[in-house]
């Protein structure tokens, strides 16, 4: 049969979205069919549900566990499409993360093996004091019978690291840091819930915090220079500053373990050019005070020696050892 010379038409869309079946006015020509034996699993299917706000001015989220592929509506306002069913893949995530480095899009994956999307947010704004109402069009089937509304209690975490010094933050029950709302790699005032910025600090503070801790519950971050690119070109505004701050001196340790980071391999270059800021301080009028190990304090890992000293044979750390002395 040749089909070719007639006269096609077609419709866009779904007689429920047209009808407006998830608007509260009743529309006419429209019924809804209220028992306990709804249909699960069956596609094309609009539910609909009376329900109370949760108590509170937390944040309110439903938890769409159960179902399959659509559309949400509550009271009238779209919430967006959901997808549970989708099922991320259960291999790439680990436990540790360290976004530092060449970015691969497999770097720090998580949630492996759970659906992508799960809870939705439902703003306070869509939701009235007493009958509110949710409406579902479900397009592959699925069960709306576990489906709940929760509310989302946010935390703070708070931490005061000097350089040298591990960060570590975390969240309890699963939750995961979702903000940074303050960073700085200087000289902060303040106390944990009040901080700001003191008289400098590294310009990128606070966007390297989130990309190493921002979506994990948990993260870990070694405090230096090199981590927050605290650059030469910043030293002689420090030192004005300290100077302009009524410091007379300006004291520094040498670390060992980042000038010899590899037995008979030194480093003297870049931030570890240490004549260069000595120099710099001299010239601004103030006094150096040198601390020059080989043990400079407790707060830097192993104690500024290098990891590699603690592997050679015969070694005594900080004695009266002619191994630990030929190695200074």
């Amino acid at each position: 049969m040749d089909l070719s010379t007639n006269l096609w038409s077609y419709k866009i869309g779904l007689n429920g979205e047209r009808k407006r079946l998830y608007d509260l006015q009743p529309q006419i020509g429209v019924s809804w069919h209220a028992n306990s034996s709804y249909p699960i699993s069956k596609p094309m299917t609009w539910y609909k549900a009376d329900f109370e706000a949760p108590y509170g001015t937390n944040p309110v989220v439903v938890d769409l566990q159960g179902l399959g592929k659509g559309h949400a509506w509550v009271n009238g306002h779209s919430i967006g499409r959901y997808w549970p069913s989708w099922i991320t893949a259960s291999n790439g995530c680990s436990d540790t993360c360290d976004y530092r480095g060449k970015y691969v899009t497999e770097k720090c994956n998580t949630n492996c093996g759970n659906p992508s999307q799960r809870w939705y947010h439902v703003p306070r704004s869509f939701l009235n004091k007493d009958k509110n109402t949710l409406v579902l069009f479900e397009e592959t089937g699925g069960n709306p019978q576990n489906l709940s509304f929760q509310t989302v209690t946010t935390g703070t975490v708070c931490a005061l690291v000097y350089e040298g010094a591990l960060l570590e933050l975390s969240c309890q029950g699963g939750q995961v840091i979702s903000q940074i709302q303050f960073a700085s790699f200087g000289n902060p005032k303040g106390k944990c819930g009040s901080f700001e910025q003191g008289s400098w600090e590294a310009i990128d503070s606070r966007s390297v915090i989130k990309a190493a801790c921002i979506g994990r519950s948990s993260c870990e971050f070694l405090v230096t220079k090199e981590a927050f690119s605290v650059a030469v070109e910043m030293w002689p505004d420090i030192i004005q500053k300290a100077r302009d701050g009524g410091l007379d001196a300006i004291e520094s340790y040498v670390f060992w373990d980042r000038h010899e980071p590899v037995r008979r391999e030194y480093d003297f270059s870049g931030n570890l050019d240490f004549i260069k800021f000595f120099k710099l301080v001299q010239e601004a009028g103030l006094y150096a005070i040198l601390s020059i190990g080989p043990y400079v304090c407790a707060e830097w890992n192993y104690g500024g020696f290098p990891l590699w000293l603690h592997n050679m044979p015969g070694i005594e750390l900080r004695t009266d050892n002619s191994v630990y002395k030929n190695e200074m």
